[in-house]
């Protein structure tokens, strides 16, 4: 689990007794985390202190790598070798995404950059990553050092803090604009 207050937990995966594990302390507030296909590290998005790598296979998990963003690390996405990170200015109104290599997870290397997209939540399919931002961005990665959105949807208020794509429909939480107050609720759209 990664929470806003600078920690990392672990947590049984038993849902009859849920138990905590270990807390170990991060380089900065926690806002996201994802794991590697192997289940071996987790990556935390950890504000102005970047991105933390955690080697989870140890106890405790314990931080065995940082990369410095250069800017606020807000939220994470894992795919095979490709780790999506999205970064934000202080003011968390403008943004980017970052895409990493993580095919040596103790080195994640820069790839590319797609600027002016704030990435609250992001879920990765055949392909194909979906990007919950001030809309929804669906972004190609036939060749990860050079991305390209392929598609971006309006939708009212903001798609912000998450979505979720599957093999036909594509559902994102609508939240608040800073232009008013929009109702809250979850859209859905079908591809």
């Amino acid at each position: 689990c990664a929470g806003k207050s600078g920690g990392f937990s672990t947590v049984t995966n038993n849902t009859a007794k849920p138990e905590l594990q270990h807390t170990i302390a991060m380089p900065g507030d926690a806002w996201s985390v994802t794991a590697d296909p192997g289940r071996q590290y987790a990556y935390v998005a950890c504000w102005d202190a970047g991105l933390a790598v955690v080697d989870v296979t140890t106890t405790p998990p314990s931080v065995v790598a940082t990369v410095d963003t250069l800017t606020y690390a807000v939220s994470t996405c894992v795919a095979d070798t490709l780790l999506f990170l999205g970064t934000s200015n202080q003011y968390v109104v403008n943004g980017e995404l970052q895409i990493l290599s993580i095919s040596d997870p103790l080195n994640p290397r820069h790839l590319a950059t797609v600027p002016n997209c704030l990435p609250w939540g992001m879920s990765y399919i055949d392909g194909g990553l979906y990007v919950a931002a001030l809309n929804l961005k669906i972004i190609a990665f036939e060749e990860p050092a050079h991305p390209s959105v392929v598609e971006e949807v309006g939708l009212t208020g903001q798609a912000k803090r998450g979505v979720l794509a599957t093999d036909d429909l594509c559902y994102v939480p609508i939240g608040f604009s800073y232009d008013g107050p929009y109702p809250s609720g979850a859209a859905h759209m079908q591809f």
